[in-house]
C-alpha cells in the first residue's frame, strides 16, 4: 500500500484483511489447482470464430487513474491497486493492436465497452473503503480519467449512471456505434457494473445519504442486446482481479456471455481469485496473454497498421 512518501510497499495480512472485509468478501487461500484456462487450440479456434463472425466485443473495466497510479501527495486520495502500474505496458500492448479494430472499413466490427467508476462526494460507496480511502473516482477529477494507455477512440458514447436518463443505444443506433469505431462507456456507481446504488434519502440520524443496491437495469438492457446481434464473447481486462473484474464476469456468465481475460493485462488485490478451484467466477474460462492475443488477431487477418486496411 501506500505511505507518505508515495512509495508502493507489499500488504500484510491485516491490510489484505481490512480490503477484502470492506467489501464484504473473504480472502481466498491458493490453490494447487488451477481454476482459468490456459490457452488451447480449441480456444484459438473459439476465438477465430469469434473474430470472423463478429460474435467478439471488448470490455475494459475501470482502467482509471484513481486504481492504476499511486498519489504520492496523498495516500487516501483515490483507491490504488498496489503494483497496478506493473500491467500498463501490457495493457498497452493489448489496446496498440485492438485499435486497428475500430478502424473505418476494417472486417472485424469489434464493440469496445469500458466500465467507469463515477462519483460524487459523499457517496455511500466510500464507507465500504473508509479503512484505507477517503474517496476515488469523483467525476470530472483527474483521478477518474482513463490512463492514456488504454484510450481506445476518442469517439465516445456515455451511458450515464443516473437510471432516468435515456442513453442506452438501441440496435441501430449501436451498429452504427460500431461501425464509426466508438467506445461505449457505462458509468457506475458501485464495484459491481450490473447492480446500482439507488439513493433512499437522508437518514436523519447520521445526516448521510442512504442506499439501496438494486440491478443495474442499463448495463443489462445494454448488453442484452448486445448479446441479440449475436456477440457472445467478452474479451476483459483491467482492474481489480478480485473485485470489479470479478463481477463484471460473472455478470456477464449469468448473460451466457463467454467471457476471455487478458491474463497479464488484469491485476487485483488478491489474484489467487485466479486459481482457486472454489471460485466460480474464474472457473473453466480461457486466458489469453497479450502475446498470444496479438499472435491470434493477426492470424485472423487483422493488417498490423492502418495501411493495411483497404479504404
Amino acid at each position: 500500500m501506500r505511505n507518505g512518501a508515495g512509495v508502493v510497499q507489499a500488504m500484510d495480512g491485516n491490510t489484505m484483511a481490512i480490503r477484502m472485509n470492506a467489501i464484504n468478501l473473504k480472502p481466498m487461500k491458493q490453490s494447487p489447482r488451477f481454476g482459468i484456462l490456459s490457452w488451447d487450440a480449441k480456444a484459438s479456434a473459439m476465438l477465430q470464430d469469434a473474430l470472423k463472425n463478429q460474435k467478439l466485443f471488448i470490455h475494459d473495466v475501470d482502467t482509471q487513474d484513481d486504481f492504476m497510479r499511486v498519489h504520492p501527495d496523498n495516500p487516501r486520495k483515490g483507491l490504488y491497486v498496489p503494483q497496478a502500474e506493473t500491467i500498463i505496458p501490457k495493457l498497452k500492448q493489448a489496446v496498440d493492436r485492438l485499435r486497428m479494430t475500430l478502424l473505418p472499413n476494417n472486417p472485424f466490427k469489434i464493440p469496445h465497452f469500458r466500465s467507469k467508476d463515477t462519483h460524487q462526494p459523499g457517496d455511500p460507496e466510500f464507507e465500504d473503503f473508509k479503512a484505507f480511502s477517503d474517496e476515488h473516482c469523483i467525476e470530472n477529477t483527474p483521478g477518474w480519467q482513463n490512463i492514456p494507455e488504454t484510450e481506445l477512440s476518442s469517439d465516445v458514447h456515455v451511458v450515464s449512471v443516473d437510471p432516468q436518463q435515456d442513453d442506452v443505444p438501441d440496435r441501430a443506433a449501436f451498429e452504427n456505434l460500431v461501425k464509426r469505431g466508438a467506445t461505449i462507456e457505462i458509468r457506475k456507481n458501485r464495484f459491481n457494473l450490473f447492480e446500482y446504488n439507488q439513493p433512499q434519502g437522508i437518514d436523519p440520524a447520521t445526516g448521510k445519504t442512504t442506499f439501496q443496491v438494486v440491478p443495474n437495469q442499463k448495463a443489462l438492457k445494454l448488453f442484452d442486446m448486445v448479446k441479440q446481434t449475436g456477440r457472445n464473447i467478452a474479451l476483459v481486462y483491467g482492474v481489480c482481479t478480485d473485485i470489479c473484474v470479478k463481477q463484471a464476469i460473472k455478470g456477464f456468465k449469468a448473460m451466457d456471455i463467454t467471457p476471455i481475460v487478458v491474463s497479464d493485462a488484469i491485476y487485483g488485490l488478491d489474484n489467487s481469485c485466479l486459481t482457486n478451484p472454489a471460485d466460480p467466477e474464474y472457473r473453466d474460462i480461457y486466458a489469453v496473454t497479450s502475446d498470444q492475443l496479438a499472435q491470434e488477431l493477426t492470424q485472423a487477418g487483422l493488417p498490423l497498421s492502418p495501411k493495411g486496411i483497404k479504404a
